[in-house]
C-alpha cells in the first residue's frame, strides 16, 4: 500500500508495510542519532508517563502527557525527546519531530520498518526514521461517523483515538464508535463488526457491542482486539469478518478503559487492575499478577496499586506504568518485569 502524503516541500510515501519510505528529506546535523533507533533531542525527565511502546531493538517510549512530548529510554537510565517541543499544539510536519507540536497522544506503535506511529489529537502522525514528522490520517476535527472511502487525511477522528498496525504494517484505527482499516489506496474502510449471543455468569445472555472501542491490538491474522465499556469494563476479539467474541471483563468495572496490547505468542493482552490477562481460547486468562501488597505495617510507597498503561519488548520484558500508592496518586512509576525480576525505572511523587 503507498499513500503519497505532502510534508512541507517535500513529498514523502507512506506505505502499510515500510512504514515511511525516506525521500528528499534529511534531518538536521544538530540531531545525532541515537542508539533507540530514532534520532533524539534533549535529555528530558518525563513530568507524567501516558502510553508505553518498545520497538524492534528493545528500546523504551513513553509520551509525557503533561509537556505533549514523546520520550525514549537510553541504556543509561536517562530519557531523551524524540517528538515534541514542550508545546501543547498542532505544528512541524515536513521537519524534526523533536520541533514538533504534539497535543493529547493518546497512543504509540512501532511500524515494521521501526518507523514511530502517534496518535495524536484525532490525527496520526509517523516519524520517520531520520527524525522526520508526517501526518498521514486524520484532520484534527472533533470527530464523527466515518463511511467507507473516506480519505484518509480528510477524516475527522476526535480526540480519543488508538492506534495499532498488524506485524505486516497494516494500520487499524479506533475511535470510541468505530474500528477503521487504511487500505491500500489511501482510504478508511469501517469494520462492520457483528455481535455474537454470549452468556456469562456476570452479564448473562446478552448480544456483543457493536459500536464501543477503547485500546486496540492486532495479530499476525487481522484479528482485532479492543476494550469496551459494553457489558462491563471488557474485551472483546474481532475477526476479519467483523464477527465479535466476548471474551471476559477486564478492569472490573469503572475507571479507565483496559489498555490492550500485542505480547508473546502474537497473543492479544489486556490491563485488569494490578494485573495482566492474556486473551486465549476465547476467553481472558491470567497472565502476570503485579506484587500488591497491604496491612497497617506496609509502606505505601511501595505498593503496586494500578496499572494503567503496559507494553511488550521483543524478548518478552513487560513494562508498566502503575499509579502507586494507597491514596490513587501518592506517585506514578515506571516498572520492568523480566524473568521474575522487577526494576524501577522512573517514579515521580504526585501527591502528598
Amino acid at each position: 500500500m503507498v499513500v503519497a502524503a505532502l510534508v512541507g516541500t517535500a513529498v514523502v510515501a507512506i506505505t502499510s508495510s515500510t512504514g515511511i519510505r525516506r525521500a528528499r528529506v534529511r534531518p538536521p546535523r544538530s540531531v545525532p542519532p541515537q542508539a533507540v533507533g530514532l534520532p533524539t533531542g534533549s535529555v528530558q525527565s518525563p513530568e507524567s508517563a501516558g502510553p508505553l511502546a518498545v520497538n524492534a531493538t528493545g528500546s523504551l517510549f513513553v509520551v509525557d502527557d503533561v509537556r505533549h512530548e514523546v520520550l525514549a529510554r537510553l541504556t543509561t537510565g536517562r530519557f531523551r525527546v524524540v517528538a515534541g517541543d514542550g508545546t501543547g499544539g498542532f505544528s512541524g510536519d515536513g521537519g524534526p519531530a523533536t520541533r514538533a507540536e504534539l497535543s493529547a497522544v493518546t497512543d504509540l506503535a512501532f511500524g515494521p520498518q521501526g518507523d514511530l506511529y502517534l496518535a495524536d489529537d484525532g490525527r496520526v502522525r509517523v516519524v520517520d526514521q531520520q527524525g522526520i514528522i508526517a501526518t498521514v490520517v486524520g484532520d484534527g476535527g472533533a470527530g464523527g461517523p466515518v463511511v467507507s472511502g473516506t480519505p484518509a487525511r480528510s477524516a475527522s477522528l476526535g480526540p480519543q483515538l488508538s492506534l495499532a498496525l498488524r506485524p505486516d504494517g497494516e494500520l487499524y484505527l479506533a475511535t470510541p464508535a468505530q474500528i477503521l482499516l487504511l487500505t491500500s489506496n489511501g482510504q478508511l474502510q469501517p469494520l462492520t463488526v457483528v455481535g455474537k449471543t454470549v452468556s456469562t455468569a456476570d452479564v448473562g445472555t446478552q448480544t456483543a457491542p457493536l459500536s464501543s472501542f477503547g485500546q486496540i491490538a492486532v495479530d499476525s491474522q487481522g484479528n482485532v482486539y479492543a476494550s469496551s465499556i459494553d457489558l462491563g469494563w471488557s474485551v472483546y476479539e474481532v475477526a476479519p469478518d467483523g464477527a465479535a467474541t466476548y471474551l471476559g471483563a477486564a478492569r472490573g468495572s469503572g475507571g479507565a478503559l483496559a489498555d490492550v496490547q500485542l505480547g508473546p505468542g502474537d497473543a492479544a493482552y489486556a490491563g485488569d487492575g494490578g494485573a495482566v490477562v492474556r486473551a486465549e481460547g476465547g476467553q481472558l486468562v491470567p497472565f502476570h499478577t503485579f506484587n500488591q501488597v497491604s496491612g497497617s505495617n506496609v509502606d505505601p510507597e511501595r505498593q503496586f496499586f494500578y496499572l494503567k498503561w503496559f507494553a511488550f519488548a521483543p524478548s518478552g520484558a513487560l513494562y508498566a506504568d502503575n499509579i502507586g500508592g494507597s491514596a490513587f496518586g501518592r506517585y506514578q512509576e515506571i516498572l520492568s518485569f523480566d524473568h521474575g525480576t522487577a526494576t524501577s525505572l522512573w517514579r515521580h511523587r504526585i501527591g502528598h
